[in-house]
């Protein structure tokens, strides 16, 4: 699954539903995820 907003950014929104506990796809942004930036891959991790 491709994302357009890169995974390694958290955006306000984001933050906002998580406070709010309204986002029901926190699982996208916390975790560790595999990137592809810039053709290095690496892995992003949050908390």
């Amino acid at each position: 699954m491709r994302h357009k907003v890169p995974l390694s950014t958290i955006i306000a929104d984001q933050l906002y539903l998580f406070n709010e506990g309204t986002n029901y796809q926190s699982y996208l942004m916390l975790g560790a995820h595999i990137i592809n930036e810039d053709n290095a891959y690496g892995v992003r991790f949050s908390v």
